[in-house]
């Protein structure tokens, strides 16, 4: 064999061993998790929200109160409705009285929307969970059958998803004896 052959074939040789080491050390890192070019997988969901609140404290009973007389529930006495939000989302909520249900007081002043029955929202234990500056924060007439706004942005993080509705009653002068009550609705919307 002539010199020049056996050179070319000993260097192509020495090529072709070095392509066959670096390949199989590719395949071999391959194995391992190595040069893999870095691919990346997308996982993607849309979970739908849910608008829902409840009322812990769903009834407020004054108990026995004379004509001309007032009572509120800031004193805790007697507790004031509690709203939760058991949502998903932030929510907005709305007051009215039920459409079947009588105003609380029929003397005079009484009625729906006057200042012998108010209403107003107030923080709980687990601090302020709504926005003050749109929520009604001051005593405010109840209304009649058209929603009022009264809460706004309540959160729904369970360390802080409730807001205090405070009642505030003031019983006309010439107000009938009995018992009284009236149905409120308080209407949740997404925020």
């Amino acid at each position: 064999m002539n010199k020049k052959f056996t050179l070319v074939l000993l260097i192509f040789l020495l090529v072709f061993s070095v392509y066959v080491i670096f390949e199989s050390y590719k395949f071999y890192d391959m194995q391992k998790g190595g040069i893999t070019g870095m691919p990346i997988g997308t996982a993607s969901v849309q979970v739908l929200a849910a608008v829902q609140i409840s009322l812990p404290v769903n009834s407020v009973d004054f108990g026995t109160i004379g004509q001309g007389q007032t009572n509120d529930t800031t004193d805790n006495s007697p507790p004031p409705f509690l709203i939760q939000n058991d949502g998903t989302v932030k929510v907005n909520i709305t007051i009215n009285r039920d459409p079947s249900s009588t105003p609380l007081f029929n003397g005079t002043g009484g009625g729906d929307n006057t200042a012998s029955f108010q209403f107003k929202n107030d923080k709980t234990s687990e601090g302020i969970c709504a926005i003050k500056k749109c929520s009604v924060t001051s005593w405010t007439n109840v209304p009649g059958t058209t929603p009022l706004h009264s809460v706004c942005f309540l959160d729904f993080v369970d360390t802080c998803d409730t807001v205090e509705t405070e009642l505030l009653i003031n019983v006309p002068t010439d107000e009938p004896a009995g018992i009284k009550s009236e149905a409120l609705v308080f209407t949740a919307s997404e925020a």
